[in-house]
């Protein structure tokens, strides 16, 4: 009975760690109540994936059922796509798989045990958690916030992938091919040593490839606002020239035929469609008084009216 609570408390510790994992680098869904009980419906699929595999032959599909699960966990509760739930999926569970085998090959090299799986002593279920969550705590510590992975390429997704994917495959080679002997044993502990602090280069790695790309994007978008600002002072310029010139009101009187003549002309900065106002009204009112003729123009440069009386 005391084994199973030990092991009930051993997954909620790494149903928290999951979550804290996913946390660091995801932005989560606005999914109401859902989303503040992502822990709680974490753990018991933990709890039931561990109950289950057991009646799972082959440690590589366990591999990949533990990764399918946080994937799906990871799409429902996170803002991602598919390659950030399978990516960050395989990173978070590698971590634990490593941390545990490291610490089971110091157990094994320093005890001279030959079985990777010689679990005698339950506590050392404790340091290995505590390992980890450490871990986790220095990756938070090392990420600064950042989470626009999708202005990285198909190609380096395709690199970032390769290290996830050669870190579980090691691990499964380490477990197939598990040795007795003390050279082994010390060689593999030196590979998971090794694949941990890969796998934190790749973070790093990341989140540098990130940084640059925001400050490409910023410098883009700072040089856009220039650009934009220089053609609107030149657009305003030029308008300026334009009312500067064309900002002359010519009036004219004269006789000709008989007839008086009266017009005036002003510029304008564009043309402008010509309604019949207060004061224009009024004005061929008075040129159909005296049996005169009005008439009114506008195009791109100037605006005239003209009375013939």
């Amino acid at each position: 009975m005391a084994l199973w609570i030990f092991s009930f408390c051993i997954m909620a510790i790494e149903a928290w760690g999951y979550v804290y994992f996913f946390d660091t680098f995801l932005k989560k869904k606005d999914a109401g109540r859902l989303q503040r009980c992502r822990y709680i419906v974490l753990y018991p699929a933990v709890v039931a994936f561990a109950l289950s595999v057991k009646y799972v032959g082959s440690m590589g599909i366990k591999v990949m059922l533990a990764v399918l699960l946080l994937a799906v966990f990871c799409g429902l509760f996170y803002r991602t796509d598919w390659k950030q739930s399978i990516f960050f999926s395989m990173l978070n569970y590698s971590l634990l798989f490593l941390t545990d085998i490291l610490l089971l090959l110091t157990e094994n090299v320093l005890a001279s045990k030959d079985k990777l799986c010689a679990l005698e002593y339950d506590f050392l279920y404790i340091p290995m958690k505590m390992v980890w969550i450490l871990l986790l705590f220095m990756i938070r510590k090392i990420w600064k916030g950042r989470s626009n992975f999708r202005e990285l390429s198909r190609k380096e997704w395709g690199v970032f992938f390769m290290v996830p994917l050669l870190t579980v495959a090691s691990m499964l080679l380490m477990y197939f091919c598990y040795s007795g002997e003390r050279k082994v044993q010390t060689a593999y502990l030196f590979l998971s040593v090794g694949l941990i602090f890969i796998n934190i280069f790749v973070i790093e790695l990341m989140q540098g490839i990130l940084e640059k790309e925001e400050l490409l994007r910023e410098s883009a978008l700072a040089g856009q606002k220039k650009e934009s600002q220089l053609a609107h002072y030149r657009d305003m310029q030029a308008v300026y020239e334009r009312q500067g010139r064309n900002a002359v009101v010519h009036v004219k009187l004269v006789q000709e035929g008989g007839k008086l003549i009266f017009s005036v002309r002003n510029p304008v900065v564009e043309k402008v469609e010509v309604t019949e106002g207060t004061g224009l009204s009024n004005v061929k009112a008075v040129a159909d008084k005296y049996g005169g003729d009005f008439a009114v123009s506008c195009d791109a440069e100037k605006f005239q009216a003209v009375v013939m009386l």
